[in-house]
């Protein structure tokens, strides 16, 4: 629903909004239950409570298609994650071997990468880091805030 009451006679209660919680009870074929629980926060006004009691199998068919999109999202986004990193690591291996400007050439985003893998594998130190990477401490720490990561 897209709009906000306008009148606040038409408001149930004091409250701007509430929160409504959705159980959701998946029947097993072995008489098991799976139960799951989501909390909405809802506009006060009548007919948003109306809307929302009269469609409730609605809702909370929608509310289990966004939590199935977040797990196939995280599952993607992991799987992207591990080969990234997997491809990266020969990548990572040259520029510690090397000591010229080659991570000034690199984009914004594989920069990012290579500095949290670096970060990651010497447990944020930033002394092995620098030297892994052949740079000063204070480029590292330009390269570290450029990138929106903070120094641990």
């Amino acid at each position: 629903m897209g709009y906000r009451y306008c009148n606040v006679e038409e408001l149930c209660g004091e409250e701007d909004f509430r929160t409504m919680t959705v159980v959701m009870v998946k029947k097993g074929a072995g008489g098991g239950e799976q139960v799951a629980t989501q909390t909405l926060l809802i506009d006060n006004h009548r007919d948003t409570l109306h809307y929302a009691q009269d469609h409730m199998e609605e809702l909370a068919t929608n509310v289990l298609r966004i939590k199935r999109l977040d797990v196939q999202a995280r599952r993607r986004i992991e799987e992207s994650a591990a080969l990234f990193e997997k491809n990266l690591e020969p990548l990572f291996s040259m520029i510690s071997k090397r000591s010229d400007k080659l991570l000034g050439m690199l984009s914004s985003s594989l920069k990012k990468a290579l500095l949290l893998m670096a970060m990651d594998r010497y447990h944020c130190n930033q002394d092995e880091v620098c030297h892994a990477l052949g740079i000063t401490r204070d480029r590292l720490a330009k390269e570290l805030r450029k990138c929106g990561i903070s120094p641990v």
